[in-house]
């Protein structure tokens, strides 16, 4: 099962990492991840820059076989948990315009 979200190029989410879920068939042998002891769990490697270790120039490199918090995150239900003062925290402006502009599509019409 995948949620189906409108990204347009967003890659907002391939930022914050990825915790993979073996219960939910994340198998960390298939992936490029780093056990992380303080969450006491496996995650997805991450660039210098903290990006993922799969996202290309076009997206995501393993769109087809993304693990379990990939596939079925939705970044638009994350920006309507957000108060204003917490979006202002969001690194990229583009990006925060992005999830803004996916969790209120009355505003597809207007520039962010």
């Amino acid at each position: 099962m995948r949620t189906i979200v409108p990204c347009n190029g967003c890659t907002g989410c391939c930022w914050h990492g990825a915790a993979l879920h073996p219960e939910k068939g994340d198998d960390p042998a298939k992936y490029d991840a780093v056990w992380q002891e303080l969450d006491q769990r496996f995650a997805l490697r991450q660039r210098d820059d903290g990006a993922c270790i799969y996202l290309g120039k076009h997206g995501c490199t393993i769109y087809d076989r993304a693990p379990y918090i990939c596939r079925i995150w939705d970044c638009r239900e994350y920006v309507k948990s957000l108060d204003d003062h917490a979006q202002q925290f969001i690194r990229d402006p583009q990006v925060a315009a992005g999830l803004r502009l996916l969790s209120n599509p009355a505003q597809k019409g207007t520039s962010p």
